[in-house]
């Protein structure tokens, strides 16, 4: 609905753009949620089921800025032959992307355990540094896909607006 409301007011939003907005939501899911998880450092033991809920709305708003604009865009962009296969590559990434996640999820910082780097370099003491390096990634790459903006749309020879 949302994007029908903006197209009625000429206010288009190209692929490109959408998705980083979604990418810029998912960064600030993730910091919101690093205000709680620095009380956690701070010596307490839980955080109000608020603080949880939020986080889901906010990310579902970023996945719904992402996933079907992704979909939509695969399907098309790519040649009406090669669609199914090109699909698949949509999902692919996705598995790649948890993948990584995983990684760095391997990086959460339990007490009973050494003091987890980034890269070997950069120390994750807290859970409030574990989830501001989620929305540090999520927020490089919303900036990253919002200056090859105009690129993407080059790419798309005119079929993307």
């Amino acid at each position: 609905m949302l994007w029908t409301k903006l197209n009625e007011k000429n206010l288009t939003l190209s692929t490109p753009v959408k998705m980083s907005l979604g990418l810029l939501i998912l960064g600030i899911g993730f910091a919101v949620f690093a205000i709680p998880a620095s009380s956690i450092n701070a010596g307490s033991s839980s955080v109000s089921m608020l603080w949880i809920i939020l986080l889901y709305f906010i990310l579902t708003i970023a996945e719904l800025f992402i996933s079907p604009v992704g979909l939509s865009t695969v399907s098309r962009l790519s040649p009406l032959k090669f669609t199914s296969l090109f699909l698949g590559v949509w999902f692919a990434s996705s598995a790649v992307s948890n993948y990584l996640a995983g990684v760095l999820s391997g990086l959460y910082p339990d007490p009973t355990l050494p003091t987890p780097y980034l890269l070997g370099i950069i120390p994750i003491n807290g859970f409030f540094e574990f989830f501001i390096l989620f929305a540090t990634v999520a927020i490089v790459a919303a900036i990253i896909v919002f200056l090859l903006r105009n690129k993407v749309n080059k790419w798309t020879h005119g079929l993307e607006k």
